[in-house]
């Protein structure tokens, strides 16, 4: 590897272009080296039994979960489709728009059927507008203390087979299911690891299924460039107003 010059490869490793000595499972955070029981969440490492990571930026207690990037107390706490963190009371109290509309959870998602999902989609119940929809084969599942370890490959840019490990915080024992399913989040995978956040969704995978996501995802992009048009037209027209004569 170029970054450090020269160095053994086989007993050292290269961390921002700092040689860092080759354990057993080690691997490269930042400029430090990390073991099997650390996470990296951008380059900073975090114990994995007590932490978790947002979008490869925020680390948060592992008993909290994620929202866009940033954490929240779900038994306190709700995360909203546009990723804003509210207090439970504000949805009991009927106060929130439509913009601010709840999804359901990953966990109160990952044991439907295909048939309530597309049911709960397609009547606008499930929010799906999210930037990536992943069509993963899960092999095997671990659980490990309130999170479920999920060994799974997805199809990459390449249209090639990958292996990522999915964490997901949730300790319902109906993650404990392997085989096809949709993942719908707005997290890419560019790495061997990617930890889904609260509002992430895991699907039973149907064909019929796969198409109605991908076509309100298609909707929610048009509606989200018709809105930055309007934007630059209201900007556009202040200009204008405010542009001296």
């Amino acid at each position: 590897m170029a970054c450090c010059g020269s160095f053994n490869d086989s007993t050292q490793l290269c961390c921002n272009n700092v040689i860092q000595s080759k354990e057993y499972g080690s691997r490269c955070c930042g400029s430090e080296t990390i073991d099997t029981t650390k996470g990296c969440c951008g380059t900073k490492a975090y114990n994995l039994s007590t932490h978790q990571c947002c979008k490869d930026s925020t680390i948060i207690p592992e008993h909290h979960s994620c929202c866009g990037y940033h954490g929240y107390d779900n038994r306190t706490q709700l995360c909203t489709d546009n990723y804003k963190v509210i207090n439970r009371s504000s949805r009991n109290n009927g106060s929130l728009s439509k913009r601010q509309r709840v999804s359901r959870s990953i966990c109160n998602t990952c044991h439907w059927r295909h048939r309530r999902s597309y049911r709960e989609i397609k009547s606008g119940n499930q929010y799906v507008c999210k930037r990536h929809t992943y069509n993963i084969t899960i092999n095997k599942t671990t659980r490990r203390d309130i999170v479920w370890i999920l060994d799974a490959k997805y199809e990459n840019k390449d249209k090639m087979k990958s292996n990522v490990t999915i964490i997901v915080p949730c300790k319902s024992g109906k993650l404990n299911k392997t085989g096809r399913f949709l993942l719908v989040t707005d997290s890419t995978i560019d790495e061997e690891t990617l930890r889904l956040g609260d509002s992430d969704l895991l699907l039973q995978y149907h064909r019929k299924l796969d198409v109605l996501v991908n076509r309100k995802q298609r909707n929610c992009r048009q509606v989200s460039v018709v809105l930055a048009e309007i934007q630059k037209a209201v900007k556009r027209f202040i200009r204008k107003l405010i542009r001296p004569k």
